[in-house]
């Protein structure tokens, strides 16, 4: 969870997302400051710490960047600033929710719907159904259940 609230801290000093509607960053309440965290939390499930590290680096020494939270999703898609020195490799945890994206895209839409639905029957808690609903198989909080999920369908390390 430290993670998170230095992303929080981080995102909260962002002018396009601090700006005149939200002076405040901890009472926006759901709104484009939580969306943040959102991607944020999603930015770390896909890519891993490492990786986000070291993009949020690139991203802060560059200068003249409007939109540093644009760019940084930019970043982590575009694999900007990998001729500088060697590119990151994927974390074992992305390279597992490739697997799985990739099954669950194999997948017919028929199919796709009865895994969401029984893996939807398997969370016991109204956070974890939501983060679910919300993110889909890139759930942060649902990434070890999701992960045992498609470990039993044949998809696995």
């Amino acid at each position: 969870m430290a993670r998170i609230d230095a992303w929080r801290e981080w995102i909260g000093k962002q002018p396009e997302i601090t700006g005149t509607v939200y002076d405040d960053p901890c009472t926006t309440d759901g709104n484009i400051f939580e969306s943040a965290i959102a991607s944020a939390r999603q930015w770390l499930a896909t890519h891993g710490e490492d990786q986000v590290t070291a993009k949020l680096d690139y991203v802060e020494a560059r200068d003249g960047v409007r939109s540093k939270v644009g760019y940084l999703t930019a970043a982590l898609d575009g694999d900007f600033g990998a001729g500088q020195g060697e590119p990151a490799a994927p974390s074992e945890r992305a390279v597992r929710l490739g697997r799985i994206l990739d099954a669950a895209r194999s997948r017919t839409p028929t199919q796709r719907d009865a895994d969401k639905r029984l893996f939807l029957g398997t969370l016991d808690s109204s956070a974890a159904r939501a983060d679910f609903e919300r993110h889909g198989w890139t759930s942060p909080i649902n990434f070890d259940r999701i992960s045992a999920f498609w470990e039993e369908m044949g998809v696995g390390d």
